[in-house]
């Protein structure tokens, strides 16, 4: 009995335990939502929606649990701050994650191909797709280039590409460095992006071409 009144006294009262495990319930929806939601992405852009939720969570667990030691009047407003804190943070994460989902950086290196990539000559273009991809502005990407022979030429620091849109060549960004970023408006394309790219190395010069990075963003 006196366990039993004790665990009575910490839970507090069956309609303010009803009232704070909804809330957790609520709360936790709401990050579940927005975690399952969440796109990911480079450079960990869903770290800020992580955080948000792993606080929202942790502050309406402790809201529902520590019920008890909240409900004498001294604490009405440490509940109250509790609450709003808890379910303000939820709602922002669900906020943040669905602007990711819109606007956030989405890593296409996946999806994107490129042909002919192997013993490519100077003067060669091959042909960047990327497939079922997302609505964004940009295309940021970056190509590595290597020699098709090692053992028998040493070409690709004398090597350059150029890369533009495959509707628009004279858009094209000349004088690409094997590792360097180039970021590239889409106009219209959708949901098919796709890319030119003209070797430019010295005669004789065999090269391999492969994407690096590749990244839609606004």
């Amino acid at each position: 009995m006196v366990i039993g009144e004790a665990v009575a006294k910490a839970l507090g009262s069956p309609a303010g335990r009803m009232w704070n495990w909804a809330s957790f319930l609520l709360v936790l929806t709401l990050t579940s939502v927005a975690i399952i939601r969440s796109p990911g992405g480079p450079g960990g852009e869903s770290t800020g929606v992580l955080l948000m939720c792993g606080l929202a969570f942790l502050a309406s667990l402790w809201r529902a649990v520590g019920v008890g030691r909240l409900d004498s009047g001294s604490h009405v407003g440490r509940r109250a701050t509790v609450s709003a804190l808890s379910l303000t943070l939820a709602i922002s994460g669900l906020a943040w994650s669905e602007e990711l989902r819109v606007h956030g950086d989405v890593d296409v290196r996946g999806r994107t191909s490129i042909s002919p990539a192997d013993s490519l000559e100077s003067g060669t273009t091959a042909a960047v797709s990327v497939d079922r991809a997302p609505t964004r502005a940009r295309l940021r990407v970056t190509f590595a280039v290597t020699d098709a022979l090692p053992a028998a030429q040493s070409c690709t620091p004398d090597t350059r590409l150029d890369v533009g849109a495959a509707a628009d060549p004279h858009s094209a960004y000349r004088g690409v460095r094997s590792g360097s970023a180039v970021d590239i408006p889409l106009g219209g394309q959708r949901p098919h992006i796709r890319l030119r790219v003209t070797l430019r190395t010295d005669p004789g010069c065999s090269m391999n071409v492969s994407i690096a990075e590749a990244v839609l963003h606004d």
